[in-house]
């Protein structure tokens, strides 16, 4: 039998369906596991979904990294070590829990890596880099010298009392790049010709970690006229209630997770507002107290016109993720 144009969507999106009704039944409890504010449940919803769609693709080397990460789940073995596996091949993207199959990812907000020399042979590091990427709410104070520190840990990099090392930044594809270089007591920037003699015999220096932050903020800014910076990019909710809130509506976050899968019918799907969608949201998504009417002329509601106006707004978000899973910035 042939599949009708709904079994081949429903088909497809099969993955990101199921992704969907894991959140709506388990967010709430998942956030308060890994101490998330409700508010800042976005944060588990962009990734966890935005992956769903990707494995809907049949990509392969996904459907791999969920087979290791659910089997490493279940059986209760080497958990920490496949999310480590994981987080270094996609940057910024960190598995917090698997619920029935489904791998529900954190979006980080701020993450970083090292770049070497391009010596033969050797391998010094020339510079650390810190990323900010978009997110939805301010940074939490301390965070970006936190990341920055577990960097400069993870490859056991030191860094100097005093700011006495070059930094620079870069603002591209809506993320926030800045760097701190390789320095010594008395140099502040070491050229690729002469790293193997310089730090023969020392390490090298990069720029305090207190020093970083405050670099970061004022170069992030706080989105007020009188400190100007890249938040206007970077911080896609400038005011107003969290989409995720339930403090004026309990059904809030089931909303807008339909709303995210909706992005995905619409921009990956080639399925217009409309009946045909909201039918597979009510089938798949949402819970029988919030489903959208179906009948003629629904697609004009006030719940359905809010649901779409939510995707749009979500898509931003939901774009980057997809972009964060094919990120190879600071991947090793």
């Amino acid at each position: 039998m042939i599949p009708t144009e709904r079994e081949k969507v429903e088909k497809r999106f099969a993955p990101l369906f199921k992704a969907a009704q894991v959140l709506v039944r388990e967010s709430k409890g998942i956030a308060q596991e890994e101490g998330i504010d409700e508010e800042d449940l976005e944060d588990l919803i962009y990734p966890t979904l935005a992956f769903a769609n990707e494995l809907g693709q049949g990509i392969a080397h996904l459907e791999d990294e969920v087979v290791m990460l659910v089997t490493s789940a279940e059986n209760d073995v080497d958990w920490e070590a496949a999310v480590e596996l994981f987080s270094q091949r996609y940057s910024g993207l960190i598995p917090v829990k698997v619920v029935d199959g489904i791998v529900i990812l954190r979006w980080l907000a701020v993450d970083g890596g090292v770049r070497f020399y391009p010596l033969p042979g050797a391998k010094i590091p020339e510079v650390v880099t810190i990323r900010i990427r978009l997110h939805t709410s301010s940074l939490e104070p301390g965070l970006i010298s936190r990341v920055y520190e577990s960097i400069l840990s993870a490859h056991e990099l030191g860094y100097g009392k005093f700011m006495t090392g070059s930094t620079d930044h870069e603002f591209a594809g809506n993320e926030l790049f800045v760097s701190s270089y390789a320095s010594t007591e008395t140099a502040t920037r070491i050229p690729s010709e002469r790293a193997a003699i310089v730090f023969r015999d020392r390490t090298p220096e990069f720029a305090p970690p207190v020093f970083m932050e405050e670099v970061a903020r004022l170069l992030v800014g706080s989105g007020r006229k009188n400190e100007p910076g890249f938040d206007r990019w970077l911080n896609r909710r400038k005011g107003g209630p969290s989409p995720t809130s339930t403090t004026r509506n309990p059904e809030r976050p089931f909303w807008f997770i339909a709303a995210c899968v909706a992005y995905f019918l619409k921009r990956h799907g080639g399925l217009p507002e409309g009946i045909e969608a909201h039918r597979l949201l009510n089938k798949h998504v949402l819970p029988d107290k919030t489903k959208i009417p179906v009948e003629y002329g629904s697609q004009t509601t006030s719940a359905s016109v809010a649901l779409w106006r939510s995707a749009g707004k979500a898509g931003v978000m939901l774009e980057g993720a997809v972009r964060a899973i094919y990120d190879q910035e600071f991947t090793t």
